[in-house]
């Protein structure tokens, strides 16, 4: 079975330079397919680029699981810190100049995915089902466009079906089988 896990790669662009303009995050982004041995394996397109056998191999090649961004316990500043010393070789000017570069190159963009703010929509649970799709037709015409799930959550929810609870149950229950929902690669 496969699952997808995401990483990025970090301190990478395409003329290998970041020094010079800005890196290429839009790029840099990718997923790594872990096999039901536990494998995790890079690849482009069909051909296998690499396996990640462990977070050494992560660290020499750069590649940031994008959990520890989230990750409230520093986990991001230990890799950091890791992955300079490895990149610098362990010479104390070329850790403080890749510091340097991180912080003015990586983390405004590191930043830029923990300050977003993603819309929520909190609705009382007595609200009747014609209050329930004005509201939505309200945030629909605001610029805000809700897809068919959303829709489809709000009618069912007034309904007393709750699609999001129903939606993580079978996600867990897939994810306890080593199967989890394909999701598109952007």
């Amino acid at each position: 079975m496969l699952f997808l896990s995401r990483y990025s790669f970090l301190i990478s662009d395409p003329d290998g330079c970041i020094e010079v303009d800005n890196p290429y995050f839009d790029g840099a982004l990718f997923y790594v397919l872990q096999d039901k041995k536990g494998r995790k394996i890079r690849y482009d397109g069909l051909k296998k680029v690499y396996e990640l056998k462990n977070s050494e191999d992560e660290l020499t090649l750069g590649a940031l699981p994008l959990d520890l961004i989230l990750n409230p316990h520093q986990q991001l500043s230990k890799w950091k810190e890791k992955y300079l010393l490895i990149k610098s070789n362990r010479e104390m000017d070329g850790f403080l100049k890749l510091n340097d570069i991180w912080d003015r190159l990586v983390q405004p963009w590191i930043d830029n995915i923990t300050d977003y703010q993603f819309p929520e929509i909190r609705l009382r649970g007595d609200l009747p089902l014609e209050a329930i799709c004005h509201i939505f037709e309200r945030v629909n015409s605001k610029g805000m466009p809700l897809d068919v799930f959303d829709l489809c959550n709000a009618i069912l929810w007034a309904e007393g079906f709750e699609l999001n609870t129903k939606w993580d149950h079978a996600k867990k229950k897939l994810k306890a089988k080593n199967i989890l929902p394909m999701q598109p690669i952007t």
